[in-house]
């Protein structure tokens, strides 16, 4: 919910974080303020509270708020007086809560704290506005992805999936609210499978699948590996290649595309009838022929589990490396190219260069990117509903 939408989430801020930002930021652009009115008056304001409370001034080297002495995470106070707490007071307890320090640096007031490990300092209101709100975000998100269930698939994507392009089913009007929630409670683990019963409810329900010997239902179980639904399956992964090559055969007029063909050396060159490839994998989804420019593109298309998209990645495209060096050896310069699109809609980050490889413009995979995205999470909800009907839920 809070995390941004180039990570996959709604992109909301966290009204703390905003109300924090805001608040921060206005005493910081009032100090600094470019009208002498204003800088005058906030400075004198702070001079007076703290001369009033007889606070001590601050060390080169010691804690500080603004000139004036830290100790022990208060201010170091001479006068025995309790005096009513003031938008100072306010100001640094908010400062001492999320770890930042206010300095005097020449003739202004800067913001000190720290930022991934490394110290930020920030005299602009506005910079510091933005920076402290990513570090939160940021702060957001790494804790979601640290959750050894929820965070399973976020965590496990984050360097290898298209954040923005799958997370914007989110903004998408005309997909009904059952099949968002559907996707969320996917990618967060919680839908009512077995696996997540079993910890809720230990005595009446165990892990095991029970439409198949599987030892576990879980998310990926369901939606990729259970052989109950392996039509399913196919006819998911078969709507995504439909979609893909009618797209490549518009864009590619001049070559010879073949959809699921399993290929011979006589689709390359003639008077090779009969002969076959060594290698056991030659039945790509897709494989574009220019015999003008020489080149061929074999395109295989994959619906994983969103958490295995970079492991699926890498498995097809060492599958058909052999493959592509038996067409080179033919004469043509050969490509191999794998589209990676998840179950619940995480686009893989290479997915929208891949296009691009094989001649559709920039403009034409981004929608083709949101399509195929749309597309899995239906397959995927179809999958779903058939689980639900065949226990009977």
């Amino acid at each position: 919910m809070f995390t941004k939408k180039s990570a996959g989430g709604l992109g909301i801020l966290h009204p703390r974080t905003q109300y924090y930002a805001c608040r921060l930021a206005f005493f910081l652009s009032v100090l600094n303020s470019d009208d002498v009115c204003v800088k005058n008056t906030a400075r004198a304001s702070l001079t007076l509270h703290m001369t009033r409370r007889k606070v001590r001034p601050a060390q080169p080297d010691g804690d500080q708020f603004g000139g004036y002495a830290v100790l022990n995470n208060s201010l170091v106070k001479e006068s025995k007086v309790t005096w009513p707490a003031s938008q100072w007071v306010n100001l640094f307890e908010m400062l001492h809560r999320e770890g930042i320090v206010l300095k005097e640096r020449d003739d202004s007031y800067v913001y000190e704290f720290d930022v991934s490990g490394a110290q930020c300092v920030a005299e602009s209101a506005k910079g510091f506005s933005m920076t402290y709100k990513n570090k939160l975000c940021l702060a957001f998100q790494e804790d979601w992805q640290k959750l050894k269930s929820q965070g399973r698939v976020a965590r496990e994507t984050k360097d290898c999936v298209d954040g923005r392009g799958s997370g914007n089913f989110l903004q998408n009007p005309k997909l009904h609210d059952k099949l968002v929630s559907f996707v969320i409670k996917g990618r967060l683990q919680l839908l009512n499978c077995q696996s997540l019963l079993s910890i809720y409810y230990p005595h009446i329900h165990t892990k095991r699948c029970k439409l198949c010997p599987h030892p576990t239902e879980n998310v990926s179980h369901v939606l990729n590996g259970c052989p109950r639904f392996r039509n399913a399956y196919q006819s998911r992964h078969n709507r995504i290649v439909d979609i893909l090559s009618d797209k490549v055969r518009h864009f590619n007029a001049d070559a010879d595309i073949l959809k699921d063909v399993p290929l011979k050396p006589s689709h390359f060159c003639d008077g090779v009838e009969g002969h076959t490839f060594l290698t056991m994998h030659y039945r790509p989804d897709i494989t574009v022929i220019n015999r003008e420019e020489m080149t061929v593109h074999l395109v295989e298309i994959a619906c994983p589990f969103d958490a295995f998209s970079q492991v699926c990645y890498q498995g097809k495209f060492d599958k058909y490396i052999d493959l592509s060096n038996e067409i080179g050896a033919l004469g043509y310069t050969t490509h191999v190219v794998v589209l990676i699109v998840g179950s619940l809609g995480h686009v893989h980050k290479r997915f929208r260069s891949g296009l691009r490889k094989v001649g559709i413009p920039g403009y034409e995979t981004k929608f083709l990117a949101n399509y195929c995205s749309i597309s899995a999470i239906i397959g995927s909800h179809k999958v779903w509903k058939m689980r639900c009907r065949a226990m009977n839920i």
